[in-house]
């Protein structure tokens, strides 16, 4: 594994890193779609899908302004969620806990997208890849967007449960 001897080199692995996660959640993406049984969340999900894809290709312009290989190593932390998401929605037999597993496991994930996203803007600003810092600013508020739609949608689903159940009592 080459040394990394300056933020230049620290941003190309932070690139890479990235893209290679925004990849990996694009399956993962589908597979959530598949096990929606409600067309709100699947049409979020496929929305946040095609803003994936999108993401990927920017992310393959900075590399390619970069020179970086993308066949380097995958992001680890984005492929240990993503098995043990799957994991999580297979062990489920109940359909509202699927949609809380998903809702979860979203927000997770773009939990960790945004602090590689906003860690990459402060590197392009040093770096002054202004046009870079641009394109993550955009790719990072679109994440944060998702998120926000997650949580209300969780918020929701468990709201309504609450009140379903208020009204049993």
């Amino acid at each position: 594994m080459k040394k990394l001897q300056s933020v230049h080199d620290l941003y190309t692995e932070f690139v890479k890193d990235i893209y290679h996660a925004e990849v990996m959640l694009a399956p993962e993406l589908k597979f959530f779609i598949e096990h929606c049984d409600t067309p709100q969340l699947q049409r979020t999900l496929q929305r946040q899908l095609a803003t994936t894809r999108a993401h990927v290709s920017q992310l393959e312009d900075i590399l390619e302004t970069l020179d970086a290989d993308l066949l380097d190593d995958h992001c680890r932390t984005m492929k240990s969620m993503i098995i043990e998401n799957k994991e999580l929605v297979e062990r489920c037999n109940d359909t509202k806990l699927i949609q809380r597993v998903i809702v979860g496991a979203l927000h997770r994930i773009t939990s960790c997208l945004v602090t590689v996203y906003q860690m990459l803007i402060s590197m392009a600003d040093e770096l002054n890849f202004s046009e870079q810092k641009h394109i993550l600013q955009e790719c990072m508020d679109q994440e944060v967007l998702f998120d926000k739609q997650i949580s209300a949608y969780g918020f929701n689903i468990i709201f309504n449960e609450f009140n379903l159940q208020q009204k049993l009592t």
